[in-house]
């Protein structure tokens, strides 16, 4: 496929959620309290769900906090899959799972990232960390 190909499907997507999540009756600003869409939607491979990142304000630091949303593919049932108080994005469903993978950074707004990954129920029900032991590759560490 090429690469304008992928960008166009990409963007199309991107367009599309945000119809959807208008259709589904929250604004670009949001539910109440929000202030609009993230990025990095994700269809399940069922084609039956979406979740995708929301942000709002966060506090005088003027930093942002994403959750992460559900929603059917008609944009129907819209609702907060997570409440870490953090950013949360870069959701991905795995394969023949009602689970998906995001990606948190507790540190979001700083210079030096902290991130975490969690896997989430698609409900919302149930998650875990994911810890990741990478040893130090450099000389003397």
């Amino acid at each position: 496929m090429s690469l304008k190909k992928k960008n166009f499907i990409f963007i199309g997507g991107v367009v599309l959620l945000f119809g959807l999540v208008y259709w589904a009756g929250i604004s670009a600003e949001g539910p109440p309290g929000r202030t609009g869409l993230g990025d990095q939607p994700d269809l399940s491979e069922d084609d039956k769900t979406i979740v995708f990142p929301y942000y709002q304000d966060g506090d005088a630091s003027l930093s942002f906090q994403y959750e992460v949303f559900h929603m059917t593919r008609e944009g129907e049932e819209v609702e907060q899959v997570t409440n870490l108080h953090a950013f949360a994005g870069g959701t991905l469903f795995f394969r023949k799972s009602e689970q998906f993978l995001i990606t948190v950074d507790r540190n979001f707004a700083g210079r030096d990232h902290d991130f975490e990954y969690w896997i989430f129920d698609r409900d919302g029900s149930s998650s875990k960390e994911v810890i990741i032991d990478i040893p130090d590759q450099r000389e003397g560490g």
